[in-house]
């Protein structure tokens, strides 16, 4: 629980504008081993990274943003070459939500990889790169998308 209650900690932090907080909780994270209990834990640690990544980006340090991204993209081989025991159950009773979560963590790692790969153009076209960080299903940018779709939605069907 240390791993996820250290994320949602991170993320609260920021939430409250507490960067050096939401810095010290996130770096706890991304140095926690997950592998000790499962590597679907890995989403929090390839996310924390990115998040460390992304903070290094805003205050000017392309250099540690590249260390942090790296750091997600190791976090998520690791993940992904681990026994399936622990993440996707035995042949006979596999564990659907274990492929789910193992998707997710390919996922985040391709978009750390994708941040390394387009580092050089966020000096050029911020927005350019965080246009094409923003790959992976469940990214920051789409995410916000789906959320003001669905608002939107909802507020139709309530007449407001």
């Amino acid at each position: 629980w240390q791993i996820s209650s250290g994320y949602a900690a991170a993320r609260l932090a920021l939430a409250l504008g507490e960067r050096e907080l939401a810095r010290m909780y996130f770096g706890a994270v991304e140095g926690a081993d997950f592998m000790v209990f499962s590597p679907l834990l890995a989403t929090k640690t390839i996310a924390s990274s990115f998040q460390l990544g992304a903070m290094a980006l805003a205050e000017g340090d392309p250099e540690r943003a590249r260390s942090h991204f790296a750091g997600g993209v190791a976090a998520a081989r690791r993940a992904l070459h681990a026994d399936d025991l622990n993440a996707v159950g035995r042949p006979e009773a596999p564990l659907a939500f274990g492929f789910t979560e193992l998707a997710e963590v390919a996922d985040m790692g391709a978009q750390c990889a994708r941040a390394l790969e387009l580092l050089p153009l966020y000096t050029r076209s911020p927005g350019q790169f965080w246009k094409g960080v923003d790959t992976k299903r469940f990214g920051v940018v789409s995410w916000a998308q789906a959320v003001e779709r669905e608002n939107r939605h909802l507020r139709a069907r309530l007449g407001a």
